[in-house]
């Protein structure tokens, strides 16, 4: 075969069309994020859920997502967008949840490969505020002066970034540092 790509220009033409496909359709593959595990297939519209329920939309996405656990006299609510982006509410017991959103503590766990790393990152612009976790050695958590309301935290080994967000940002920053974040299993 070697002899015959040497003596053969449209055989080393064929070949090196093909290694160009190859190529791109590698490049494509991991430029989406290879199809598994990004965004457990597909988007979860906003959908009130507990217990088993939540356990298994959270198993479904194919990453870590982070809650703050069970919390009395509220529903909660579960939403995965279709970049696998995956968001929990705690809103109150009764009312329209869509009126109720931007007024709940939100949990966000968003996939961005080593979260620790691009939190680090982050924590050395002007006007963030980073604090540890003592609950969870090397976990770091970190604030911005331009938005009190969010508090982003990363855990160590985790590819996954997570917002907390609370109107009150004293309940946001709150919900870090007492250790409230865990993943939802």
């Amino acid at each position: 075969m070697i002899e015959t790509l040497r003596n053969n220009p449209r055989a080393r033409g064929l070949l090196l069309l093909v290694l160009v496909i190859a190529v791109v359709v590698i490049a494509i593959v991991l430029i989406s994020g290879g199809g598994g595990g990004g965004n457990g297939g597909g988007a979860v519209s906003p959908t009130i859920a507990s217990g088993d329920d939540l356990t298994k939309l959270a198993g479904d996405t194919g990453n870590t997502v982070y809650w703050a656990g069970n919390k009395p006299n509220t529903r909660t609510e579960f939403e995965r967008t279709s970049d696998g982006n995956v968001y929990i509410r705690y809103l109150p017991p009764t009312g329209d949840p869509a009126s109720q959103r931007s007024r709940s503590l939100t949990i966000g766990s968003y996939p961005v490969g080593n979260a620790v790393a691009g939190l680090e990152v982050v924590a050395k612009r002007p006007g963030e505020n980073t604090y540890t976790i003592h609950t969870v050695p090397g976990a770091i958590a970190v604030s911005s002066v331009d938005k009190p309301t969010s508090v982003y935290v990363a855990f160590p080994g985790s590819s996954v970034q997570v917002e907390v967000y609370d109107p009150n940002p004293a309940v946001a920053l709150q919900t870090v540092l007492q250790g409230e974040i865990v993943p939802l299993r």
